[in-house]
């Protein structure tokens, strides 16, 4: 088995200290894209069940203190503590006692021009110049991944898409997302750049030849300097969903 312990930042700083001292190393996960395949499952799944459980502290039916069983993926509204009964709770009522630790999915979208030869990125506000990604948002309830990936690309940038394509998922523990990789094909006369909701610094239309180069040449995490050398858009590492996505989007269009 694996433990995970949560650390909260009053005692943060000495806890470091102390691991130190000992001959452990500590890693600033956050910022960490070099972890193994394995390590990185174990890391999501630790991190966001630590997190949901420090958020679910209290019932939120009755208000009373809950207890973490089936070691923290499940937490319920005990009728009982310390041999103590406590007030009657709605949710022990039925099979809806148990709560469950929650998912956020969340669609990272590249967007193709009409004639597929394009693909459109964005750029947040406080991101570096010439740092760019594939759009994303959070699916609302009730909305398909399909559905979602078309509404947040319009709400994003104005662009309007057709047919869309799931490409792979990956889970982002900070705290509970689940990215889902989406290719969405513009329809005939969509592509013009709007900002409906001014979401995002700037947006702009590459050639898959430019994204190529980027994908091989320019990727790294926007916390970095620019790979020494390199002078066109800057992408994410091949860690990240939207790099996965945009090669998804070269092996599927480009034509060589």
């Amino acid at each position: 088995p694996y433990f995970a312990l949560d650390v909260s930042s009053s005692y943060y700083d000495n806890f470091k200290t102390k691991q130190t001292e000992q001959g452990r190393t500590h890693v600033p996960t956050r910022v960490d894209l070099k972890l193994s395949r394995d390590d990185s499952a174990i890391l999501s799944h630790a991190r966001s069940l630590l997190d949901w459980n420090t958020r679910n502290r209290f019932c939120g039916a009755c208000g009373g203190k809950t207890l973490a069983t089936h070691g923290g993926s499940k937490i319920v509204c005990p009728p009982a503590d310390a041999g103590v009964s406590r007030r009657a709770c709605p949710t022990r009522t039925g099979l809806h006692n148990q709560a469950f630790p929650r998912t956020d999915p969340t669609v990272v979208i590249a967007p193709i021009s009409a004639d597929a030869r394009r693909v459109l990125l964005g750029r947040g506000k406080r991101w570096p110049d010439n740092y760019f990604s594939c759009l994303s948002g959070f699916v609302e309830p009730g909305e398909s991944l399909e559905v979602a990936t078309r509404r947040e690309a319009f709400e994003e940038t104005g662009v309007r898409l057709g047919h869309v394509q799931i490409h792979s998922s990956q889970p982002w523990p900070y705290p509970s997302t689940l990215l889902i990789g989406a290719m969405g094909q513009c329809i005939e006369g969509g592509e013009d750049i709007t900002y409906p909701e001014s979401e995002l610094e700037e947006a702009k239309w590459f050639e898959l030849d430019e994204i190529e180069h980027a994908l091989n040449n320019g990727a790294n995490a926007m916390w970095e300097p620019p790979i020494k050398g390199y002078v066109g858009p800057r992408v994410p590492p091949a860690q990240l969903m939207a790099h996965q996505t945009l090669r998804g989007v070269l092996k599927l269009f480009k034509r060589h």
